[in-house]
């Protein structure tokens, strides 16, 4: 396993995010994403919490990357997340990006 992405997206564009991805995944190898429910930091009305794991699912979508060629560890803050059960909130990650 090959890591060298850490997913805080607060880029200028999503083809920019996209043209990361495009480099470090299908040209250079790498094969784990890091990222969380909070990111972008800071979030803000045009960058709400969990637009960097929406990016990602777009991405994979539009590349028609594999699932089984990208690793994705995920984390949450507790904020949001507080008044769910740990199983709820990490389930509506994975369907943020799938």
């Amino acid at each position: 396993m090959l890591c060298r992405v850490s997913a805080d997206f607060n880029a200028p564009s999503e083809e920019d995010c996209f043209a990361f991805m495009d480099a470090a995944i299908l040209k250079g190898g790498v094969n784990l994403i890091d990222t969380a429910e909070q990111y972008p930091i800071p979030s803000s009305s045009a960058n709400r919490e969990g637009d960097t794991e929406r990016t990602i699912g777009r991405w994979m979508r539009e590349r028609k990357v594999p699932r089984e060629k990208v690793v994705i560890a995920s984390k949450i803050t507790g904020g949001r997340c507080a008044r769910a059960s740990l199983g709820e909130c990490m389930n509506a990650r994975i369907r943020s990006i799938f």
